[in-house]
């Protein structure tokens, strides 16, 4: 046995070791010389059969204007050295073997496409990514010029002196907090307009154009009038069945219910889903759904063969549009937004007009002074989170990032009041009756009778001192929500301790003194969806008691919750092949039995 190069004594040491353990092994101990790795010379290569890939690409060396010529020159020769190379290594054939089967396997997406998401941002004329002019394919600015590029350091002559001054690029209009404008109407097909001299092909003209259309034959049908667009294929609407009569036959419906049809799923905006509403329309499928830029998408099922498979957008806002909602006449659409405007959507005309919206008292909002917002905005960190309408549909409650509760009446143009309730976000807002429910990240749900709440009308000046709850309760994690059901009976709540939570209305209309609510019914559920998903937000059916959340379980599912013996159990769970992923914001149809899933992807799914 050789040993490697070690010491006189340990060597010794192994020897006598090895020697008692087995006599007949003969150890030689005689010192080795040390061969170094660079000392032995590698086997001979034949010639004959060595791979391609043995070569090494070409040294150009370091720039040298005398040697090379022109930088560019140079910067071309490397190109066409690197291409070679990789041609001779077959990593350029494997490239595009790559790329052949990637397109073979990648699904058709449906609903907004990457050829009209191009077509919208050529029509946004939004500021192009900065690129150096060489990449850019530009000439380099006379009077300078590299004479050398050597380990790392460039050399350039020339000087400043022989530059032309550059324009600078006009200013960008900028409008308070980031809004898209002024307070000025939006049209929802103003991401379609364009001017005949812009820089644009005619097929994305033709596109714009064939989107405008779309977007007045969709309103038609939300209206109820019939629209009879040119659509390039004739597909039948999802189907519907007819409305059920009772919570039981509404949601046995979906238990047996499996979403494998692609016609189910559509991408509606353009990124992460926060709002969800259903037009309450009959016998006809129309979902609304608003992201986290301020997008709002509008997909009508009825009409697949458009070119978009009936998927239209907008932008009323320039940030989280945190909820939707439909007058029970389909004739406008309500929508709020972190942004701190409220919106209101005249299906007839398509525009978007600004119902509220609000400032605060620096300079730059002078011009705003006479608007009913005018003085409410407390500057950075103050947003609304939630709004919806008030039961005549003549107002709109608002929540604050702030904890401040408001209501504007719509026919006055007046803030009825804004009053503080909790000193965090409110997440929620829910009327039922004389009650109504807030909730958010003070862990807390608070009741309060609106009969008994402050209601002066808004002073101009910051909000009144916390108003006394009849009913609250403190949980063990952040609320997401907390929405009365449509019969007024239960308090549904989704909070972060994995619970939902549904309360008995007669524990809070009841007295009470310092002591909490006692809920009434209390159901595990995993609502820890991370940074990337929006929350979940239980949300009720608009006429019956049963109520739908998304899950974190797989396969992904839209789980389905009604009342049975006494209690509210998981009725359903649906999933299928076009449920991939997180349904968090989800919504009923109103007189249908079927309900939609908004996801972080943007993509909406029928069920």
């Amino acid at each position: 046995i050789a040993m490697p190069r070690v010491s006189p004594r340990r060597a010794n040491g192994a020897a006598q070791i090895n020697t008692k353990l087995s006599p007949r092994v003969k150890v030689d101990t005689t010192p080795k010389p040390f061969v170094s790795p660079a000392n032995v010379s590698p086997p001979p290569i034949d010639s004959s059969t060595s791979s391609p890939r043995s070569s090494s690409p070409v040294d150009l060396g370091h720039y040298d204007a005398d040697v090379h010529g022109s930088y560019m020159d140079y910067v071309k020769a490397k190109r066409q050295r690197n291409e070679s190379y990789m041609a001779s290594i077959g990593l350029a054939s494997a490239a595009n073997d790559i790329r052949s089967s990637v397109a073979a396997s990648k699904a058709t997406q449906r609903g907004i496409s990457a050829s009209r998401k191009k077509a919208r941002q050529a029509k946004s004329k939004s500021e192009p990514a900065r690129r150096s002019p060489r990449v850019a394919g530009h000439s380099a600015p006379a009077g300078f010029e590299v004479t050398a590029d050597s380990g790392g350091k460039i050399t350039v002559s020339g000087s400043l002196d022989d530059l032309s001054n550059p324009v600078a690029p006009p200013a960008k209009e900028e409008f308070f907090d980031g809004r898209v404008n002024n307070g000025e109407d939006v049209n929802f097909s103003h991401l379609y307009d364009y001017d005949e001299d812009e820089d644009l092909d005619d097929e994305t003209k033709a596109d714009l154009d064939a989107s405008k259309v779309e977007v007045t034959a969709i309103f038609e049908g939300i209206t109820g009038e019939v629209a009879k667009p040119k659509a390039k294929k004739a597909r039948k609407m999802l189907s519907t069945s007819s409305p059920a009569s009772s919570p039981d036959s509404y949601i046995s419906r979906f238990a047996s219910l499996s979403v494998n049809d692609e016609s189910c799923v559509a991408k509606v905006t353009k990124e992460r889903i926060y709002a969800m509403e259903m037009a309450p329309t009959p016998h006809k499928i129309i979902v609304a759904a608003g992201d986290k830029h301020g997008n709002v998408g509008i997909w009508d099922t009825s009409n697949p063969g458009f070119k978009e498979n009936g998927v239209v957008t907008s932008k009323p806002h320039s940030s989280v549009v945190t909820h939707l909602e439909f007058k029970p006449d389909s004739s406008k659409m309500l929508s709020v937004s972190y942004d701190s405007t409220v919106r209101e959507l005249d299906i007839e005309t398509g525009v978007y007009r600004q119902i509220f919206g609000t400032y605060n008292t620096d300079d730059v909002c002078e011009q705003f002074k006479g608007s009913a917002g005018y003085g409410i905005d407390e500057g950075t960190g103050y947003f609304l989170q939630y709004g919806c309408y008030d039961a005549a549909h003549n107002g709109v409650f608002m929540t604050t990032s702030q904890g401040q509760v408001l209501h504007y009446d719509c026919r006055a143009d007046r803030v009825t009041f804004n009053t503080q309730v909790s000193n965090k976000k409110l997440n929620s807002f829910s009327l039922s009756g004389d009650l109504f429910a807030v909730a958010g990240n003070e862990r807390v749900v608070r009741v309060f009778d609106i009969r008994k709440f402050s209601k002066k009308a808004w002073n101009g000046k910051r909000p009144s001192n916390v108003q006394q709850a009849v009913a609250s309760r403190e949980y063990g994690g952040s609320i997401n929500s907390a929405f009365f059901s449509p019969s007024g009976d239960h308090l549904l709540t989704t909070c972060q301790n994995d619970t939902l939570t549904l309360t008995p209305r007669s524990a809070l209309s009841s007295p009470h003194s310092k002591e909490e609510f006692a809920v009434g019914q209390t159901i595990k559920h995993d609502n820890h969806t991370g940074r990337w998903l929006s929350t979940f937000m239980a949300r009720w059916h608009p006429s019956m008691d049963i109520f739908v959340v998304g899950s974190m379980q797989k396969p992904r599912r839209l789980q389905f919750f009604g009342p049975c013996k006494g209690a509210f159990k998981l009725q359903a769970a649906v999933s299928g092949d076009t449920v991939s992923a997180v349904s968090s914001r989800n919504c009923f149809h109103r007189t249908e039995p079927v309900a939609a899933g908004g996801n972080a992807s943007g993509r909406v799914v029928i069920f």
